[in-house]
């Protein structure tokens, strides 16, 4: 798909992603008429990049949701991420020039814009002064957002127990959605590939916390409760 493509509303959802905070829009727009930019749609399922290719460019996620996997030799899956709508992926490995070391799938139907990190960083690069400056910061404040998010994982996954690994990832679930009824972004099959857990313990742990009374089955997700056994 060619980046002119796109519609003005989503070049302006393009400008409203993180990585471009505090570039005019003008800025924003001449960097993506490069001729190196390509924008591409991926169908449900598709493998965008796969471990070990080499990365040049950066991601940009316009529509849809992407997973982040990684796979053995044998074939057994941990999701590691999902990646919503708006977020930037690949940039470790692109400013680096390492090869990828998990795979990038996407998880629904997505749209999305590939930037070579050359016309970001380096010398050749259309930005001016104060721009490459914004970029390096945003850059920064991303790299900060990932680590935390890699903090709170590590957190539920050095749990002993499946059930407490579990309860881990639900009551940061509530924090981070500000609400004690929180929306799974993928099936309890994805969520035991996601917490490394196998699939029939998972199952048993969501059975014996709904009858302790810790949580309640909703619609795309689960309520969470105060058990009598555990008050406030």
């Amino acid at each position: 798909m060619d980046i002119s493509r796109l519609s003005a509303a989503q070049l302006d959802r393009l400008h409203a992603l993180p990585l471009f905070h505090g570039l005019d829009e003008e800025t924003v727009r001449s960097l993506l008429q490069c001729p190196e930019v390509t924008c591409t749609a991926f169908s449900r399922d598709t493998t965008i990049w796969q471990r070990a290719c080499p990365v040049t460019k950066l991601g940009l996620l316009l529509t849809g949701t992407l997973r982040i996997e990684q796979c053995d030799f044998w074939g057994n899956r941990t999701i590691l991420r999902l990646l919503p709508q708006g977020n930037l992926f690949g940039e470790a490995y692109a400013l680096d020039s390492a090869p990828l070391e998990n795979d990038v799938v996407a998880h629904s139907e997505a749209t999305v814009v590939f930037l070579p990190v050359s016309l970001l960083l380096e010398d050749a690069s259309p930005l001016p002064g104060k721009a490459g400056t914004a970029i390096y910061r945003n850059l920064l404040r991303i790299a900060a957002e990932r680590c935390r998010f890699l903090t709170a994982k590590l957190s539920a996954m050095s749990q002993r127990s499946t059930r407490d690994k579990l309860m881990a990832y639900l009551s940061h679930e509530a924090c981070m959605q500000l609400s004690s009824v929180i929306t799974l972004p993928f099936s309890r099959t994805q969520l035991a590939d996601y917490l490394a857990v196998e699939r029939t313990g998972l199952y048993r742990a969501i059975r014996s916390l709904e009858e302790e009374g810790y949580i309640r089955a909703v619609p795309e997700g689960f309520a969470l409760l105060q058990s009598p056994e555990n008050p406030a």
